[in-house]
């Protein structure tokens, strides 16, 4: 189900059953998923056994993130 802002037309979340399914009482309404920098530096990054600050040691570099699924062939 997808979610999308009435004044705007933009697309608020592709997961809008999940969303609703979370939130019964709909307490977060309108269900904006979370920035992908706040979920970043929500917490320490481990370099091997060291903790570092995410902010710190992802600042003013390039990021890539790769996502896989295990019943998607040839990734």
């Amino acid at each position: 189900m997808l979610l999308v802002d009435a004044d705007s037309g933009s697309l608020i979340t592709d997961g809008g059953r999940q969303a609703v399914m979370d939130d019964r009482e709909g307490t977060n309404f309108p269900w904006f998923p979370e920035l992908l920098s706040t979920v970043l530096y929500s917490g320490p990054l481990l370099k091997g056994t060291e903790e570092m600050d995410a902010r710190d040691a992802l600042q003013n570099k390039v990021k890539g993130i790769y996502f896989s699924a295990h019943w998607v062939c040839c990734c």
